[in-house]
């Protein structure tokens, strides 16, 4: 699909704003939703639907709330800012409690399949981890 194409084409609550160079040989693409945020977008999460907002309506999905949950030795205490992941998309991250009493913030897949459950302290001996904070 062409760039005029998808200038201005609505998905849901995104409206195309224009395209963004490629990263990692994805087409992607600058959207305004309709809360005012604007985010970047894969055309594939367009096109496939997985993506229809900014992530403003996640908080009226009960089912993305994690505060409060347990993820082996973490307890999550709220989301913090979306950092960029490696394929240079937003992700939503949390911050969480290890039993240890350090703070850790986590990405939310990492929590939800079980890649991450602990700050690292249990990981290696001298309990480094390079997202540790110590509070």
């Amino acid at each position: 699909m062409e760039k005029a194409e998808m200038t201005g084409r609505r998905f849901g609550m995104l409206t195309v704003i224009s395209r963004v160079p490629y990263t990692q040989a994805v087409r992607s693409w600058k959207c305004l939703c309709d809360c005012g945020n604007e985010v970047i977008v894969s055309q594939d999460d367009l096109f496939w639907g997985s993506a229809s907002n900014c992530g403003c309506k996640r908080d009226d999905d009960p089912g993305f709330r994690l505060e409060g949950n347990k993820y082996g030795r973490l307890t999550v205490i709220r989301e913090v800012d979306p950092i960029f992941s490696p394929e240079e998309t937003l992700e939503s991250v949390w911050l969480c409690r290890c039993k240890c009493g350090r703070k850790v913030v986590v990405p939310r897949n990492k929590l939800l399949s079980g890649d991450t459950l602990s700050c690292g302290c249990t990981d290696t001996p001298d309990s480094s981890s390079s997202n540790q904070e110590m509070v």
